[in-house]
């Protein structure tokens, strides 16, 4: 049986698209796509949260310090395999600015690493939810509902390995930098049953579950999704870069994997759509 390799082209990119264009190019026919200058209304958290060299303001988000919010802890293992320690728990918002603050003050190593992931908005305090609004391409699209936003941000290297979603979604991106790299549906699960032959195991690819996020792998899905190609059947999918004020619709059931780059914070919004069977 031969091995799989993946193989990115870069993604289509569109400028100024509208609500209604989006809808039917786009959303109807569960085609990716990389929005630049679209996102309408402008989201205030890229102003309000972030200053002009991309640093976080912690005073501005210090009035919400109390706010509990889930954390994700990373530790590289100091054995050279590669793998990672992961662990999730519920703390105050303020163990992750004061964190945060540190970065910012004096670089650090990528040993141990905080991720503030998937963030439940409907959870974080009003003026905060004022901050991020429903872009009008969510309004616009399906029937208008969402079915959750998720609030993620950290200091890169932040990952989400590959998986896919039972609902469209679009990833706005805030600060920093993200790159994603997205696999139609079929042909993304025979990457995830690669990942799985590999380490001897059975799953779904359920969203930050623990086996995905740690330990082997974990390894093995970076290294086929973002190492060099290494077998000789070929997948193909997409790949862009998300800079503030972009945003890049992942349709349903495509397999994604995200990972935050550069020397600075990297935070976006994850939009998901409601889908309702038998909807158009």
């Amino acid at each position: 049986m031969q091995r799989l390799s993946c193989q990115f082209k870069p993604l289509i990119a569109i400028e100024n698209l509208n609500a209604l264009k989006f809808k039917s190019q786009f959303f109807q026919s569960s085609t990716p796509v990389l929005l630049r200058n679209t996102v309408q209304p402008r989201i205030n958290a890229i102003d309000k949260w972030f200053d002009g060299n991309g640093k976080l303001d912690i005073g501005y988000l210090g009035k919400y310090s109390s706010t509990i919010v889930p954390l994700e802890h990373t530790v590289k293992s100091q054995d050279g395999s590669g793998t990672v320690e992961f662990r999730r728990q519920n703390v105050p918002l303020d163990l992750f600015l004061k964190w945060v603050d540190m970065k910012q003050s004096a670089a650090e190593g990528h040993d141990s690493n905080l991720y503030l992931a998937q963030a439940s908005l409907d959870e974080l305090p009003g003026p905060l939810i004022h901050d991020l609004p429903l872009p009008e391409l969510v309004q616009k699209a399906g029937k208008g509902d969402v079915y959750g936003s998720s609030l993620w941000m950290g200091y890169p290297p932040t990952v989400t390995p590959l998986h896919r979603d039972p609902n469209p979604n679009l990833l706005v991106q805030l600060a920093g930098e993200k790159q994603i790299r997205m696999i139609a549906p079929d042909d993304g699960k025979q990457v995830f049953q690669e990942v799985k032959m590999r380490v001897g195991r059975q799953g779904i690819g359920r969203m930050r579950g623990v086996e995905m996020m740690g330990g082997e792998e974990r390894r093995v899905a970076e290294d086929l999704i973002w190492g060099e190609k290494q077998g000789e059947e070929l997948v193909h999918g997409v790949e862009a870069c998300l800079y503030p004020g972009d945003a890049v619709f992942i349709p349903l059931s495509w397999w994604h994997a995200v990972r935050g780059v550069g020397g600075k914070i990297s935070a976006s919004v994850g939009i998901t759509f409601l889908i309702v069977i038998g909807s158009s």
